[in-house]
């Protein structure tokens, strides 16, 4: 599905680097600010040519990757970096890190691109937010344009710029798949061990940051979205309580079956989501048991 690039060259096709024949060796740098806006924007780490290669996949503290861009502003043994990477990373300017080539499709095996990415959006600045409705899908748009082939974890922070506005954006969940899966495997995941490169193909979903101000427009796209209530590999069968697979079937249809399709298509329906179920009945019935066991085919 990609090319790759050759060694050491800039993704212009917004393809993965290649990263056969990088040095793996670790480095000590010293943490700075990045050069300029442009830098900022691109969520790069800014590097001297005498570190590391253009457009390979570093690892910092054996925890956080970016992707190099060279930069002549930066020195050799320093490594730059904007101010929501240095929060993110827990990093002050001038402290030390290590930094090594990181190599992602040997660190996670085939489960290598996100198959999907949630991410809380708010305004970079309280004071010039706006009532505006931005479109969920334009803004997706953008972020590929922006992001495409980096590698993306939950509990990332990065700076965006949309239409003139600028947003702080904290990469909420992912799901990382591999590209040969017709349906992705694994879970939805919150730890920022869970790694994976951003593609076209990515769901991208947006949700209100800590401000809360950023007025979304709903998604066009028909894809669910990937934190459906009920985990996708549920069988009603697997619930264990004896006799009720058609009543719970029967249950679940009515109470969750909205929670299915993508929040665009129930905004158009007018249809509101069920709040929850009320068990009654007399004591030794199986309330609790039932409700333990609706706990386990629901995500979180």
């Amino acid at each position: 599905m990609f090319k790759i690039p050759g060694f050491g060259k800039a993704a212009a096709n917004h393809t993965p680097p290649d990263m056969t024949n990088v040095n793996t060796r670790p480095r000590h740098l010293k943490v700075s600010n990045c050069p300029n806006n442009s830098y900022a924007l691109a969520n790069v780490a800014a590097v001297s040519p005498n570190d590391f290669p253009n457009n390979i996949y570093i690892i910092i503290d054996n925890l956080f990757v970016f992707t190099t861009r060279h930069s002549n502003e930066i020195p050799p043994e320093t490594v730059g970096f904007n101010g929501n990477q240095r929060t993110w990373g827990g990093w002050s300017l001038n402290q030390e890190v290590q930094a090594k080539a990181f190599d992602l499709f040997k660190y996670s095996s085939k489960q290598s691109y996100l198959g999907s990415i949630d991410i809380d959006i708010s305004f970079r600045a309280r004071g010039k937010a706006v009532n505006t409705v931005f479109d969920q899908d334009e803004l997706a748009k953008q972020f590929v344009r922006c992001y495409e082939s980096q590698i993306f974890s939950p509990t990332q922070y990065l700076i965006m710029e949309f239409q003139g506005h600028f947003f702080d954006l904290k990469i909420r969940n992912v799901q990382a798949i591999d590209l040969g899966d017709i349906e992705p495997t694994a879970a939805v995941a919150t730890g920022i061990e869970t790694k994976g490169i951003l593609t076209k193909q990515t769901q991208i979903n947006f949700f209100k940051g800590r401000d809360g101000l950023v007025n979304l427009k709903s998604s066009n796209s028909l894809r669910p979205r990937s934190n459906a209530v009920i985990r996708p590999d549920f069988k009603f069968e697997d619930l264990g309580v004896g006799g009720l697979d058609k009543e719970f079937t029967k249950i679940f249809r009515r109470a969750f079956a909205s929670r299915i399709f993508p929040p665009s298509v129930i905004e158009k329906l007018g249809i509101s989501h069920v709040k929850g179920l009320l068990l009654y009945g007399p004591p030794g019935t199986g309330k609790t048991l039932i409700a333990r066991k609706i706990g386990t085919m629901l995500n979180g």
